[in-house]
């Protein structure tokens, strides 16, 4: 790959993949200084330029059964899908009949036995080291359906742990479409819970988000929300956060303006999910189309994406920015399996997250306890990994990449192109538009 970017005849500059930098790379003959009293750094740059290749390589790593198996036992994360029922029948719901993600029909809790059994296994881990083996924290998540739905299984195994572990620090979290909050909020704010609510802005905004019976949730949800930020404010501002899911009836603009009058917040915004459509006309019909996109952005998009793809000082959370932990890259953005957490399924089943499909089963939960097979793990991992890794090698996404493979079947399959794929063309584009906006901007001289 030729990563020298030419903006004109003069300004040249070259993209290191390692250093996450952009290089002023002027011509051979500009080091070339007959008189140049600096002669250590004059070395040093003919060095630079004489060993410096076109492609800088990061070497993949393959997924060994032990890797899959210490990530496990010392993952950060463990949640729960204690139940599968939900009072809401969303029209975009990934679990709903737009997606082939599982079947339509999910009516059963989880069974007591099922998480009491995952519980055992970490408590006989948490027991046995020490805390600094783990993060600050060991987050216990809660998932859905909607999980307030089965509030004594979640208070049962919060019960369980805090009853045999005492020496480790536990942050429970749920992700809830609020609407049942009023009846279970002072056990919440006991336990300090970081709660993630569904809601995507106003009634308009809202309005794909309706009940059961078809009735829309708006007026229910700001209500129990307003009650909570009343009566618990220094919870409601530190412990809840917002998701707002991209859809034709809202903009970005909206959504942040309306969470910052109503509440003084901010929401994270998702698109559509793109994975296993089942009904694409009706997807289709609900998704924000790129016409209607245009025009919404007050940022330059390719200066955007520098900042986010390449320049390694793009970071979503506080969290991000103060993981200084080195990261071994595998092909695509497809993480170690139980690396970041471990998604328990009312199904006895045991998943690497909540966002990839249900028949993605990597474990499951038995009478004689968990059962994983980190061998099969490992060569499902590597088998597919094998196939991207000509693509991702000349691939500029390589180390921010998105895609998971088990979002998608199509990865499964041994003829296959990556839509994500970023050559050098699309890099300099990028790099050539990004450096062109921020020329236009004016430096204020009162600075």
């Amino acid at each position: 790959m030729n990563n020298i970017i030419s903006l004109d005849k003069e300004k040249r500059y070259k993209y290191s993949s390692i250093h996450k930098s952009l290089i002023y790379w002027p011509h051979k003959e500009d080091y070339e200084l007959e008189n140049s009293n600096y002669s250590y750094y004059k070395e040093a740059l003919l060095n630079l330029y004489e060993t410096s290749t076109d492609d800088e390589e990061i070497s993949f790593i393959d997924v060994s059964p032990q890797m899959i198996q210490n990530a496990f036992g010392l993952t950060n994360q463990v949640i729960f899908e204690v139940t599968e029922r939900c009072n809401l029948s969303c029209e975009y719901c990934a679990l709903g009949e737009t997606y082939n993600n599982v079947s339509a029909r999910r009516y059963k809790n989880m069974e007591w036995q099922t998480a009491k059994t995952v519980l055992d296994f970490y408590i006989t881990k948490w027991n046995n080291i020490t805390p600094r083996n783990f993060k600050k924290y060991f987050y216990i998540g809660f998932h859905g359906g909607e999980p307030l739905l089965n509030m004594p299984l979640v208070q049962r195994i919060i019960d369980y742990i805090e009853e045999n572990v005492s020496h480790i620090n536990f942050l429970y979290s749920m992700t809830t479409n609020g609407t049942l909050l009023n009846k279970h909020i002072e056990y919440l704010v006991e336990k300090k819970f970081l709660l993630n609510i569904s809601m995507d802005g106003d009634m308009k905004m809202n309005s794909y988000r309706i009940y059961n019976n078809g009735n829309e949730i708006y007026n229910d949800l700001f209500s129990n929300l307003k009650k909570i930020q009343t009566k618990y404010p220094g919870f409601f501002k530190e412990n809840v956060e917002f998701i707002s899911v991209q859809n034709n009836r809202n903009t970005d603009e909206g959504i942040l303006t309306y969470f910052d009058k109503e509440f003084g917040k901010t929401s994270e915004i998702h698109p559509l999910s793109t994975s296993m459509i089942a009904n694409y006309d009706k997807w289709n019909s609900m998704r924000r189309k790129n016409e209607e996109i245009e025009g919404e952005e007050s940022f330059n998009d390719n200066l955007f994406e520098y900042m986010r793809l390449f320049s390694g000082n793009f970071y979503t959370n506080y969290r991000s920015l103060l993981d200084t932990s080195r990261k071994e890259f595998t092909p695509t953005g497809t993480c170690i399996p139980f690396s970041l957490r471990v998604f328990v399924t009312v199904r006895k089943t045991i998943l690497s997250c909540e966002r990839v499909g249900f028949d993605t089963v990597l474990g499951k939960v038995t009478d004689g306890g968990v059962e994983i097979d980190y061998e099969k793990i490992a060569n499902l991992y590597n088998n597919i990994f094998d196939k991207f890794k000509s693509q991702c090698k000349n691939c500029y996404k390589k180390e921010s990449c998105v895609i998971c493979f088990l979002l998608d079947k199509r990865y499964f399959e041994e003829n296959f192109t990556c839509e994500n794929y970023y050559p050098i063309g699309q890099l300099k584009k990028c790099i050539e538009e990004s450096l062109s906006a921020l020329r236009k901007k004016e430096i204020p001289t009162n600075i």
